[in-house]
């Protein structure tokens, strides 16, 4: 369960992500979209996904289930995770 209402809002939960991307991948946030693909769009690899999910799971406070990483493979995918948490 996510501990602030910060992350209430789709908005403000793509915004963190947007961040934790451009600090994961190093790219600037320009190349970002919503529906940006991790592996496809933004270039990740299955290490970076990785990463990615952990840094997920730590900036929002979350426990994503192994089973769900799977579904979450885009910036979208991710804020909808996140805001189903909430």
């Amino acid at each position: 369960m996510v501990e602030s209402n910060l992350y209430s809002n789709p908005n403000t939960i793509q915004q963190e992500i947007f961040r934790l991307l451009v600090d994961t991948l190093n790219i600037d946030e320009d190349d970002l979209a919503p529906n940006a693909h991790w592996r496809n769009d933004l270039g990740a690899d299955s290490l970076d996904i990785a990463e990615i999910i952990v840094a997920l799971g730590q900036r929002f406070t979350v426990q994503i289930r192994d089973s769900d990483v799977g579904q979450i493979q885009t910036i979208d995918e991710a804020v909808a995770y996140i805001n189903g948490l909430t």
